[in-house]
């Protein structure tokens, strides 16, 4: 008989007696644990192939990059959602503060040379989940994620630093020595104080900014610039020590002036007479202590534009042409 056959398959031999009715209650049993452990193994695949196939098409649910949300999109979905995020960031800036002065300079994230990386982003948050194991993927496909991605930036250190470098300039404030003059009784009398100077450090200042890398600027904020102080080399102290007379005693012979000479200048060209001038400023006030040397170069400096010398004629290989600081030859004679 059919029955007989199908149970004779699948269980021990029983009774003849024994079969019928039971026999087909056990077929029918044994046909829905099948039929139920069948339609687990179908779902468990489904959701396998799909673990398999769908995430690894698309960025897997829950994953945000810089806060966009990009999950479940494909690559170039959200490509485009993270180019318009881009948009927005490159306008962003950082305030630059000088300590001294209280100046402020907004310097932004493309001035800086800065630019998102949206191919390393990208790779980030593709990455998500692509090393887990399919029953990974199953297990997790069914919980929600979170995942925040921090975006990828590239620097161009060239041109941040070309923008530290024309900030230093502004900044930069040149030391000034104390000034002073001998009053009638022979003490000294301070005209006018030393003051220090500013110099940016560029290296210290470009540090700073990128101390939690190139997001520092993109988030904006302010910063202040690193600057060193530059001391002057007479300071008012000093002069107050260049002389304290002990004891007042009768000079011992009448004190001469060796020579006196007068120079003229009025006719000159304003530029000439300006240089004269200038060049004059620097020396008046200058005390030398017993043993030291007048260097009419070291203390005049540089004659050039940035120190405030102007063109005027000036005597260059028998020749007479414009030049910064023409005219200074008449203070030096």
């Amino acid at each position: 008989m059919q029955t007989t056959s199908e149970t004779s398959q699948t269980f021990p031999a029983a009774a003849p007696t024994r079969t019928g009715n039971r026999s087909r209650r056990v077929t029918a049993v044994l046909l829905t644990s099948l039929l139920g452990v069948g339609a687990t193994a179908a779902g468990v695949a489904v959701a396998a192939r799909a673990a398999g196939q769908g995430d690894r098409s698309r960025i897997v649910p829950g994953v945000r990059v810089a806060g966009v949300a990009v999950g479940g999109l494909s690559e170039d979905e959200a490509r485009e959602k993270l180019r318009a995020w881009a948009r927005t960031q490159s306008g962003k800036a950082v305030t630059l503060k000088a300590p001294q002065s209280g100046r402020t300079w907004n310097l932004s994230l493309a001035e800086a040379g800065g630019r998102f990386d949206m191919d390393g982003s990208l790779a980030k948050a593709i990455a998500v989940g692509k090393d887990e194991s399919w029953w990974e993927r199953v297990v997790y496909g069914q919980r929600e994620r979170d995942v925040a991605i921090e975006p990828e930036f590239r620097l161009n250190e060239a041109m941040l630093e070309k923008q530290i470098v024309r900030i230093g300039k502004i900044v930069h404030v040149e030391p000034k020595n104390a000034r002073g003059k001998v009053g009638e009784n022979g003490e000294i009398q301070i005209v006018s104080p030393e003051q220090k100077g500013v110099r940016l450090d560029a290296v210290a200042t470009k540090a700073a900014l990128l101390l939690n890398g190139v997001p520092s600027l993109r988030d904006g904020g302010a910063a202040t610039l690193v600057v060193t102080e530059e001391a002057p080399a007479v300071t008012a102290e000093m002069l107050e020590q260049v002389r304290h007379p002990l004891v007042t005693l009768d000079p011992a012979y009448p004190s001469t002036r060796d020579h006196l000479f007068t120079t003229h200048y009025g006719s000159s060209s304003s530029n000439r007479r300006h240089n004269i001038e200038l060049a004059s400023s620097h020396i008046n006030g200058t005390i030398l202590a017993p043993g030291e040397t007048f260097s009419y170069n070291d203390i005049v400096g540089p004659r050039t534009p940035r120190l405030g010398f102007r063109d005027a004629p000036t005597y260059q290989d028998g020749q007479v042409v414009p030049g910064p600081g023409g005219g200074i030859c008449q203070v030096s004679t």
